[in-house]
C-alpha cells in the first residue's frame, strides 16, 4: 500500500501519524479477544440449551455468582500486584480454566455430560464479559479522552472483525460436522478450544507492547507500573459513593436485562425450531455473524462520526431507540403474522450490531475522565456484575410471560434507558471538561 493511500485511510479514521503504530496493536489485541471468545460462543450457547431453554435463569443465576467472585478476586488481585501482571494472570487463567474443559467433555456423556455442558456455559459466560471489561479498562487507562472520542471506535472495529471471524469458522465447521458421527465432531469443538485458548495469550502479548507503545506516544521513557492499592471491596465501595458510578451502573444493568428479554425469548423459540445441538449451532452462529457483519459496515461509516457529532450522551442513546422501534414491533407483530422467530432474530441483529458499534465504545468513554482504581476495579465490577445482574433479574421476572407482554415492558425500560445515557453523557463531559482544566 503506497503512503498516499496509508494517509487516506488515516485520515478517515481521523488516526494521526504518531498514533498509528498504538492504534494497530490495539485493534489487533481486541481482534483477538473477541476471536477467541466468539469462536466458542455458538458452542456454549448450543451447549446452555442441553438443560432447556426454561432453565436457563438457572444458569443465569450460577453465571451471576461466578462472576461476583470473578470480580471480587480479580480486585484483590489489583491492589496488591502490577498493572502488566495482573492483565496477563487474568488471560492465562481463562484459557487454563477453558483448557481444563476439554477432557472432561472427552470423557463425559448421559447426564454428567449434560452437566459438564452447562458449568462450561456458565465459565464462558462469566469470562466473556470479564475478558471484554479488563480489556476496556487497559485503553482507558493509556488513553486520554481526546483520543478515547476518536480513536475507541476504530479500535472496537478490531474487535468485530475478530467476532465475525470467531462466529464464521465455527458456522463453517458447524455445517461441515451436521454429518459427522457424534465421536468426531467432538474432537473438531474440543480444538476449537485450544485454538481460542492461544488466541487469549496472543492477545495478552499485544496488550502489554501497547501499554509500552502508548506510553511512549505520551513521552515517557518506563512504565508507570505499580499496584492499585486499597483492597478487594474498594470497586464496590467506589461505586456505592459515587452517583456517577451508580447511574453507569444502572444503565449497565437496564442494557443486560433488554438484551437477555430477547436472549431469552429466542432461545425458546431456537429450542422449538431446531432439534439437535448442531442444527442450533448453526442457527446460533450465523446469526451471530449477521450481527458482527452490521457491526462492521456501522464501525467503517459511522462510528467514528457518531461520537464527534451526536457526543458521548448522544451515543449512548442509539440503542435505546433502537430498543423502542424493536420492543414496539415485537408488541404488535403478531397482529400481522409474522414469524416470531424471524421478527427476533432480525431484532437481535440489529440490536447487537449496533451495540457493540455505537453503544459500546461510548460506554467505555464514561471511564477515561475516572481515576485508575476506577478502570480496574469499579469498572470491572460494573461491567461484570451489572450486566449478569441484568441477565438474571430479566430472566426471572419474564418468566413464561407472553411474548407481547414482555416486549411492552421493554419497550417501558428502553424509553427510561435513554433518558439516563442523555444524563450520562452530560456529566461524562463535565468531568472531562475538568480533567482538561486541571
Amino acid at each position: 500500500m503506497s503512503d498516499p493511500e496509508r494517509s487516506r485511510i488515516a485520515a478517515w479514521f481521523d488516526v494521526r501519524r504518531d498514533e498509528r503504530g498504538a492504534v494497530l496493536l490495539a485493534v489487533a489485541a481486541f481482534f483477538c479477544v473477541l476471536f477467541a471468545i466468539f469462536l466458542l460462543r455458538p458452542l456454549r450457547d448450543a451447549m446452555g440449551l442441553e438443560g432447556g431453554a426454561r432453565n436457563l435463569k438457572f444458569l443465569w443465576s450460577f453465571t451471576l455468582v461466578g462472576t461476583l467472585l470473578a470480580s471480587l478476586a480479580f480486585a484483590h488481585i489489583a491492589s496488591r500486584t502490577e498493572r502488566a501482571r495482573f492483565l496477563s494472570w487474568t488471560a492465562r487463567a481463562t484459557a487454563l480454566v477453558w483448557l481444563a474443559f476439554v477432557p472432561a467433555i472427552a470423557a463425559t456423556d448421559g447426564a454428567v455430560g449434560v452437566y459438564v455442558a452447562l458449568a462450561f456455559y456458565v465459565v464462558h459466560a462469566v469470562s466473556n464479559v470479564f475478558l471484554v471489561s479488563v480489556f476496556w479498562a487497559l485503553l482507558a487507562d493509556v488513553f486520554d479522552t481526546a483520543r478515547a472520542k476518536r480513536l475507541f471506535g476504530l479500535v472496537a472495529l478490531g474487535g468485530t472483525l475478530g467476532a465475525i471471524a470467531g462466529t464464521s469458522l465455527t458456522g463453517a465447521l458447524a455445517r461441515w460436522a451436521k454429518s459427522w458421527p457424534s465421536e468426531e465432531a467432538e474432537v473438531l469443538w474440543l480444538a476449537l478450544v485450544l485454538a481460542a485458548a492461544a488466541f487469549l495469550e496472543l492477545s495478552n502479548q499485544l496488550g502489554k507492547a501497547l501499554a509500552r507503545r502508548v506510553n511512549l506516544l505520551r513521552g515517557r521513557t518506563e512504565l508507570p507500573e505499580h499496584s492499585l492499592g486499597g483492597d478487594w471491596l474498594e470497586g464496590v465501595a467506589c461505586v456505592a459513593r459515587n452517583p456517577y458510578l451508580q447511574a453507569v451502573a444502572l444503565f449497565t444493568f437496564l442494557h443486560g436485562v433488554l438484551q437477555t428479554v430477547l436472549t431469552l425469548q429466542q432461545n425458546f423459540l431456537a429450542e422449538a425450531e431446531f432439534e439437535d445441538t448442531t442444527a442450533r449451532m448453526e442457527y446460533f452462529a450465523w446469526t451471530e455473524s449477521a450481527a458482527q457483519t452490521l457491526t462492521l459496515v456501522v464501525q467503517l461509516f459511522l462510528t467514528g462520526r457518531l461520537m464527534r457529532i451526536l457526543g458521548v450522551g448522544g451515543a449512548l442513546c442509539v440503542l435505546p431507540l433502537v430498543g423502542v422501534v424493536g420492543f414496539g414491533v415485537l408488541a404488535t407483530g403478531g397482529a400481522f403474522g409474522y414469524s416470531a422467530l424471524a421478527v427476533l432474530t432480525l431484532t437481535l441483529v440489529v440490536w447487537r450490531g449496533l451495540s457493540h458499534a455505537a453503544m459500546r465504545p461510548a460506554r467505555e468513554a464514561l471511564f477515561v475522565p475516572t481515576e485508575r482504581a476506577v478502570k480496574y476495579k469499579a469498572k470491572s465490577f460494573t461491567d461484570t456484575f451489572a450486566v449478569r445482574g441484568g441477565d438474571l433479574a430479566s430472566a426471572w421476572l419474564q418468566g413464561t410471560a407472553a411474548l407481547g407482554a414482555v416486549a411492552l415492558a421493554g419497550l417501558s425500560a428502553a424509553i427510561a434507558w435513554g433518558g439516563l445515557g442523555l444524563w450520562l453523557g452530560r456529566r461524562q463531559r463535565e468531568l472531562s471538561e475538568r480533567e482538561r482544566s486541571g
